[in-house]
């Protein structure tokens, strides 16, 4: 009998699986359309082509129609609150209109789910991420189905409507009026911890076992099989019951992409089961992402999906070599395995956590995940768990005291494919030849990648909001100057360990607010403050306070400080003002000093004040910038940090009248986000990070609203 065309065939599905991711990365980066053509020919007698070819179509269509930006006109509209998230101080709701959810925050208790409500404000989207590695509100809240906020002007009820969550919701409410430990509300609702909590956690890159995951659900399905088992309740039965199970956890966590996952696949594992389709877990393991990706395309305005997907379907290609090991061998060479696979990501590679983290899982998710469970059933056990959580803590704690981490910068997406196709070849090969080659290059790229960050030298101005920071990169320095918000992030995913000098040219909490995490979690060799500012926190380190003509040698850049000139009644005029040399253009930043402290710099210094690049004082105040000041400074380009939309109105209108009347060339970090100078043979390159880019497939290849000045 002839044989059937395999065109059409439904099988193989871990490789139509791996087809699929493939083209969606190669999708979005060109040149991975390398790795897809070779991984298609050489699976081209096994793969069913006519569902690829299918599936890439549909997954197209349904990504077009999802990536299209709304329209938002019109100042009135009529919604429904749909979700709803508690605050201490407001909620924020998720409002449909015109079937396109958007964020509206209001007083707290003022409205509950299901209200219809007539609105009037202004409908706008988040913006792209503006600072190098931070995180990015639009791709985030677009994975959620989110397509933007609504800033309030006002709103009236008007009527009530059944939705998706009131049940969730009332559910939530009864839990949150039980005052229940807050990792029994995390393990039933996915909701946040504590921020002390979360810090201690992120310290040591430990996060991840915080949120609900299959070991968290392993834990509770083992737990709930046994008790099944001893009531006599038979497979099939206790598999539907889990099931069920499965899918409230599904519900109360708002169909999460985690736990979604597995639902969907002990669906199909059950179906796999009672049909006898004969597919094995990783086939099952494919078509559950296929189908995730069918029903909410919008997941892949996040890499979490295809993060996901690439952890799981590598467990699933070595769990044969896992297996040959047992007890706790085992699990020590799993928890390396995964350190050093999640790397990229992750950023951190800590013997004393591989070693260790078998016993933190059993502490953390066995622990903790076993104790909320029986807090939900229970809520008396509250202050239990908490006492608990509070020694687990204590023990992390400890272990961030005595760490022994290496850091990396974060990888660029070329790098990232380059260091899983050398993982990967490196565990099937199997000559020991080719291997020991492989790994020596495995371990070059490695140390690559971490001199990276001191060969590129730059400038950087955070886009930070209403407030203050600069970054000072080169192979030989790292100074921080001001440090509102944003700078942890960005140090930490550049892979710094070590800052050279953090300058905090005054106390307000615009330029302050981070300090205290920073020296927390980076060495830092110099604290420098003003020495007439007496009103800086204590850091717990000795902070050097700077007058007018002291200087300090980072490298091959000596910062000099212009001012404090003399004793100041505001404190905003003692400031320290600070100039330096950055690859041939001069920088000249004015911390908050207003015309006073102008006049005075003008007074001692007069034409040493020419600087090529200035950021201007107090955000762009009426207070600063004198037409006087900046006709000694004659700047070539200016910089302005400030929040979009503040309420002080920064930039004041008077202040840009005098810019323009120079003819300088303005940077805005409310406009341009993030401003950055990389110097190089010719001088150098500006270029942004800008909030809103021009079009919206600018960010998905990558552009990011980077563009050039």
């Amino acid at each position: 009998m002839k044989k059937s065309s395999p065109i059409l065939r439904w099988d193989n599905l871990d490789l139509l699986g791996m087809a699929y991711f493939l083209s969606v990365i190669a999708f979005f980066v060109s040149y991975v359309s390398i790795f897809l053509v070779l991984f298609l020919y050489y699976s081209r007698k096994h793969l069913s082509w006519m569902l690829y070819m299918l599936g890439c179509i549909l997954l197209f269509f349904l990504w077009v129609i999802n990536a299209e930006e709304p329209e938002l006109s019109g100042t009135t509209f009529i919604g429904v609150v749909v979700d709803k998230e508690i605050y201490d101080t407001n909620d924020r709701l998720a409002i449909k209109i015109n079937h396109k959810n958007y964020h509206m925050y209001v007083t707290s208790g003022s409205l509950e789910m299901g209200d219809e409500v007539m609105i009037k404000g202004e409908l706008s989207r988040y913006e792209n991420r503006t600072v190098p590695e931070g995180f990015d509100r639009y791709m985030h809240y677009r994975s959620n189905r989110i397509m933007g906020k609504i800033t309030l002007d006002h709103y009236e009820k008007i009527g009530q409507r059944f939705t998706l969550y009131t049940f969730r919701d009332k559910i939530y409410t009864f839990y949150r009026e039980q005052n229940i430990s807050h990792y029994a509300m995390n393990l039933l609702f996915g909701e946040d911890l504590a921020e002390e909590t979360k810090t201690i956690y992120q310290q040591l890159g430990l996060t991840y076992l915080l949120s609900i995951s299959g070991l968290h659900l392993f834990v509770l399905i083992t737990l709930f099989r046994k008790i099944l088992f001893y009531f006599s309740v038979s497979d099939r039965a206790q598999s539907i019951i889990v099931l069920c199970c499965y899918v409230i956890l599904c519900y109360l966590h708002r169909f999460e992409l985690g736990i979604l996952r597995l639902t969907i696949m002990h669906s199909l594992l059950m179906l796999n089961d009672h049909y006898a389709w004969r597919r094995s877990r990783f086939e099952i393991m494919q078509l559950t992402f296929i189908g995730i990706l069918l029903t909410n395309i919008a997941l892949l305005f996040s890499s979490g999906i295809l993060i996901s997907y690439m952890i799981l379907t590598m467990i699933y290609l070595i769990k044969p070599w896992f297996d040959s090991f047992d007890g706790y061998v085992k699990r020590l060479i799993f928890s390396g395995f995964l350190m050093i696979w999640l790397l990229p990501f992750f950023q951190r590679f800590d013997p004393i956590l591989i070693i260790l983290m078998p016993l933190i899982i059993v502490f953390i998710v066995y622990g903790l995940t076993i104790g909320a469970f029986l807090t939900c059933l229970v809520p008396s056990l509250s202050p239990l768990l908490d006492r608990y959580g509070l020694i687990v803590e204590k023990g992390l704690l400890w272990l961030n005291d005595h760490r022994l981490a290496f850091y990396l910068p974060k990888f660029d997406l070329h790098w990232i494919i380059i260091y899983y196709g050398l993982f990967i070849g490196i565990l099937i090969v199997k000559s020991k030849l080719v291997k020991g080659w492989i790994l020596m290059i495995f371990f070059c790229l490695i140390v690559s990648i971490s001199g990276l960050t001191r060969q590129t030298s730059r400038l950087l101005f955070l886009d930070v909001g209403q407030g203050d920071a600069t970054i000072v990169e080169t192979k030989d320095c790292i100074a921080v100057i001001d440090s509102f918000s944003q700078v942890h992030d960005y140090l930490y995913h550049r892979g710094i360990a070590r800052i050279d000098y953090l300058f905090l040219t005054h106390s307000d909490i615009d330029h302050i607010k981070e300090a205290d995490i920073i020296i927390r979690d980076f060495q830092v060799d110099h604290l420098i403050g003003s020495k007439d500012v007496m009103t800086y926190p204590n850091y717990g380190i000795w902070m050097e306070k700077a007058n007018a003509g002291d200087t300090y040698p980072c490298g091959d850049i000596n910062f000099h400080i212009l001012s404090p000139i003399q004793a100041y009644t505001d404190e905003n005029n003692a400031s320290l003002v600070i100039q330096f040399d950055f690859h041939h253009s001069r920088i000249l930043l004015m911390g908050d000093i207003e015309i006073e402290a102008e006049m005075d710099l003008i007074m001692r210094y007069g034409d040493l004040l020419k600087s090529d690049v200035l950021k201007i004082a107090h955000h762009g105040s009426s207070t600063s910038s004198s037409s006087l000041f900046l006709n000694y400074v004659k700047p070539q380009r200016v910089i302005i940090s400030a929040g979009r939309n503040n309420h002080y109105h920064f930039p004041h209108d008077e202040v840009i009248n005098r810019l323009m009347d120079f003819n300088l060339l303005l940077y805005r970090t409310d406009q341009q986000g993030t401003i950055v100078f990389e110097p190089n043979r010719k001088g150098g390159k500006w270029y942004f990070y800008l909030p809103f880019s021009p079009r919206f497939w600018y960010n998905m290849y990558r552009v990011r609203g980077r563009m050039y000045g």
